[in-house]
């Protein structure tokens, strides 16, 4: 394996979840890049169509209905992170392109030679986005992709229905982030919280 590891995604909400995620990539790798998607690109025209369901599903969970944050504060909750944890030279943030329309781009900026693609994994995997996501990636990137398996996986819209049937924000976000969200009124701080 490779001293460095290159992960991405939308980090609609920087939850327990995604440090878990984090924790355990550094476990196994020196550093960590994880790119945060900037959705301001458009869809190519000559993609491959063996992976149309892919493209369809990343296009719906890129919509604006599904994300609540901007490219600038998804950055600034993980800028916080780095710092408050003490992660400084270890993790580094960067905005990207959607990878599956950029994968040029990608694949410059990160070689494979130098970066090993790592996504989290669990054991009970059932989440038909992350199976196809997996496959398509290795096809797309024509790269290897490494997994973790993190103590906590659980997705940004598990979470959201959790809140909706009456739970906290405050139960599933690092500490740091949940304050950060809460002063710049994000999310409400529940009485008696």
């Amino acid at each position: 394996m490779k001293k460095q590891a290159i992960t991405f995604g939308r980090y609609n909400m920087l939850t327990n979840a995604h440090l878990s995620t984090v924790s355990e990539i550094l476990t196994k790798w020196d550093k960590l890049t994880i790119g945060v998607y900037d959705f301001n690109i458009k869809r190519p025209l000559n993609l491959n169509e063996k992976w149309n369901e892919f493209y369809s599903m990343c296009d719906k969970n890129c919509q604006p209905e599904s994300n609540d944050l901007s490219l600038e504060s998804r950055i600034k909750m993980w800028e916080i992170l780095v710092k408050e944890r003490g992660l400084d030279g270890r993790l580094e943030i960067v905005p990207i392109k959607r990878v599956e329309y950029d994968v040029s781009n990608f694949n410059t900026k990160f070689p494979k030679e130098k970066y090993d693609l790592v996504f989290p994994k669990s054991p009970q995997e059932r989440n038909s986005f992350d199976l196809l996501r997996n496959e398509a990636f290795k096809d797309i990137l024509g790269r290897e992709i490494h997994f973790v398996t993190p103590s906590l996986t659980l997705h940004t819209s598990q979470i959201k229905k959790q809140i909706c049937l009456g739970d906290t924000w405050g139960n599933y976000l690092p500490r740091e982030i949940y304050e950060y969200l809460v002063v710049k009124n994000i999310i409400n701080k529940p009485l008696g919280e």
